[in-house]
């Protein structure tokens, strides 16, 4: 049986924190019994959060695990810093603005583990998502530009709800980059590598509080990223 570690970033996301965090913890021995695991940790990574997210999240402890970056790293940064403390065999993630929901967490263990795949990614760009146009149009055009770079039919690139095993953690806090494009870096680098990867159709909501994604600054950057990790990394 395996052990889960799921990491959530969090940089002021204090309207977010309880509905997550409490969806969560109440859903977590569901999780476990469905997914049949030996257990699960909870990992919130506070990155630099100055609008008393710590302190909101340290009320769900010892339920949650709080890890504070007192400087900012970026959404990449403060993952590679959860993964890094994480005790499980297979590592997950997804945001905390309550557009993913935990229950999704089981069919994607589950996925993994039949199928000996070395990541599963939940696929939001399905007819149900609640994802604002503008940003299902950005997420459509990355689809079809790592489609035609890596030559594979991934459905969801750019998705920020992931599970992979432990093996994968040294490579993705090595060689991924520290801001918003680590997700898309991400599902390149691992095609690449020549692992087994799997798409699974999410529920994708509306978030809670403001987005930290400008499609001024972070649409070139994740242009760029396609293309440096498409055609410059290596598969080792």
């Amino acid at each position: 049986m395996s052990f889960l570690s799921l990491v959530l970033p969090c940089h002021n996301e204090r309207e977010a924190i309880p509905a997550v965090l409490g969806k969560l913890i109440q859903a977590r021995d569901e999780i476990v019994r469905q997914a049949k695991l030996q257990d699960m940790e909870i990992i919130v990574v506070d990155d630099g959060s100055t609008d008393g997210s710590i302190q909101l999240t340290e009320t769900f402890q010892p339920a949650v695990k709080l890890l504070t970056l007192r400087q900012n790293r970026g959404y990449g940064g403060a993952l590679k810093a959860g993964f890094q403390v994480a005790k499980g065999d297979l590592l997950a993630f997804y945001d905390l603005d309550d557009t993913c929901q935990p229950e999704d967490l089981v069919p994607m263990v589950q996925t993994l583990v039949n199928e000996k795949a070395g990541m599963v990614c939940g696929n939001r760009l399905n007819p149900q998502t609640q994802m604002p146009p503008q940003r299902r149009l950005g997420n459509w055009l990355y689809r079809t530009l790592t489609r035609w770079l890596v030559r594979y039919e991934v459905a969801d690139c750019c998705t920020g709800m992931r599970v992979f095993r432990s093996e994968y953690r040294e490579r993705f806090c090595r060689d991924l980059p520290n801001d918003l494009n680590f997700s898309l870096a991400m599902t390149v680098d691992f095609l690449k590598s020549g692992g087994v990867y799997r798409e699974i159709p999410i529920r994708y909501l509306r978030r809670l509080g403001e987005s930290k994604l400008s499609i001024l600054t972070d649409g070139p950057l994740f242009l760029w990223t396609l293309i440096r990790y498409a055609k410059f990394r290596s598969a080792k």
